[in-house]
């Protein structure tokens, strides 16, 4: 997603831009949603690959932090959401599933699994954790509602 289109979501959410009714459109729903999930996304790709390539391990790296922020930072986004009708469900399964990749993020760094180098497979198995993938269904789960998250 563009800068300009990023920024224009969160106009959208600052200046509460709705016609009485607390349900988003379908395409504000789905903007603002995109925007959390690429916000996510690219947290892991950008923090989780720096973390990966880190020389020596360190339990307390701010970058792990950083990267739990910005992801438990996506997920209270989702959560202030006011999705349509038909996407209530999957809304709050995004916004657990993006949870548990935080929570996978701090407890990888804590204790690196078995078969990689200390933190060297970080980013990947991130993106293998049972939260991203909960969070690949539930937006295939809405592909299928009509919306376009990818």
């Amino acid at each position: 997603m563009s800068r300009g289109a990023l920024l224009a979501s969160l106009t959208l959410v600052l200046t509460g831009c709705t016609d009485g009714d607390s349900r988003m459109t379908h395409e504000e729903y789905e903007q603002q949603l995109r925007a959390a999930i690429v916000e996510a996304q690219s947290a892991v790709l950008k923090n989780g690959g720096a973390i990966s390539r880190a020389p020596v391990p360190i339990p307390d790296d701010p970058r792990v932090e950083l990267l739990v922020q910005r992801i438990d930072g996506a997920a209270a986004k989702v959560e202030a959401l006011e999705p349509p009708e038909d996407a209530g469900r999957w809304n709050r399964e995004i916004a657990s599933a993006l949870r548990a990749i935080a929570d996978s993020a701090s407890s990888l760094a804590a204790k690196p699994q078995a078969g990689f180098r200390p933190l060297s497979g970080y980013q990947d198995a991130l993106l293998a954790s049972p939260g991203e993938q909960r969070l690949r269904a539930a937006v295939r789960e809405l592909a299928d509602l009509g919306y376009t998250l990818e």
